[in-house]
């Protein structure tokens, strides 16, 4: 995962497993730097605030994560389920873009909103939605989430896994949605 700062400055960030439910955090390059944390989350918030009392601008550094996980396979399941969930995320994206882009060419043709509809497997509030442009269809806002989502390597001693943590707000924000009622 990536903590955006405001400097240039860059850490990366090694989260490794050490006694049961406990996780090992250090910044590598920084001797000396490290602390431990229940969860992924206070990790983060603690290692920077170690950070801090090594530099002057651990507060406004990027911090990226390199999480050691014990087993291949364990990697090898996480990789393909973001690789998966990505895919999915971004047919979705295909998906809606082309609903706008047909839901255009029906209002064009003098289609009315309930048969554009009914040919769209849509609701006729969410044609009008799409016609209105309440909702985000846009191709780069959807290929730019693409490109923000986890990439994964293998570094230094056995399988890591770099996250990219700018995204965890929109996952966040999708899984809200995901769990209220859709009245579309």
């Amino acid at each position: 995962m990536k903590r955006s700062g405001k400097s240039g400055k860059s850490y990366t960030v090694r989260f490794e497993r050490s006694e049961p439910g406990w996780w090992h955090v250090s910044v590598p390059s920084v001797p000396g730097c490290h602390t431990q944390a229940r969860t992924l989350e206070q990790g983060h918030e603690r290692i920077r605030d170690a950070l801090s009392l090594f530099v002057d601008d651990a507060e406004s550094a990027t911090l990226v994560d390199e999480v050691a996980l014990k087993h291949a396979t364990t990697q090898t399941a996480l990789e393909r389920a973001l690789k998966i969930r990505e895919e999915a995320e971004r047919a979705a994206a295909d998906a809606a873009a082309a609903t706008a882009r047909a839901a255009a060419a029906l209002a064009a043709d003098g289609v009315s909103l309930r048969d554009a509809a009914a040919l769209l497997g849509i609701s006729h509030q969410r044609v009008a939605q799409v016609l209105e442009g309440r909702v985000a269809l846009n191709r780069a806002n959807a290929t730019e989430i693409v490109k923000q989502k986890t990439i994964f390597a293998t570094k230094r001693k056995g399988p890591t896994a770099t996250i990219d943590r700018a995204a965890a707000p929109a996952k966040a924000a999708s899984h809200r949605s995901a769990s209220t009622p859709s009245r579309s």
